[in-house]
């Protein structure tokens, strides 16, 4: 195995010797040097309806709707040897397209509030997990 990454890694630098020489990084060297993965998260929506209330239909309004439907590709690619320091380790391209939002000042103040909510929620949940980390340690 570790004859084969040092075969790789020959590879990858013969390739990038050749890129420098030619002065760019093109798509036939971006292939060769990175492994790369796509991710599309289609039609984004975002809703705010009032608890215990028929939101499923409310949703299909837009009066409820804070974000229109949105799409989210992104691209992701990981070198494929580590010892080429000039190249990028990771690289992350993300494309947001047309954004849509529909925010009142009550709207806001809502929305404010139920971050508030959730981030006060986490904190205390974060500290209970601290605290029975610190028990276990203690041997309590």
């Amino acid at each position: 195995a570790k004859k084969q990454m040092a075969s790789g890694s020959e590879n990858a630098l013969a390739i990038l010797e050749r890129a420098n020489k030619s002065g760019a990084l093109t798509e036939e060297f971006h292939i060769t040097l990175y492994d790369r993965f796509k991710l599309e998260v289609k039609d984004i929506m975002l809703f705010l309806a009032k608890a215990k209330s028929g939101w499923k239909e409310e949703a299909k309004g837009a009066r409820t709707m804070i974000l229109h439907p949105l799409d989210l590709p992104v691209a992701f690619s990981s070198a494929i040897s580590p010892l080429i320091k000039t190249l990028p380790s990771i690289i992350l391209n993300a494309e947001l397209g047309s954004l849509k939002l529909h925010v009142s000042p009550m709207r806001l103040k809502r929305i404010l509030t139920i971050v508030e909510y959730v981030t006060n929620d986490a904190k205390e949940k974060m500290g209970q997990i601290s605290a029975g980390a610190a028990q276990i340690q203690a041997g309590g």
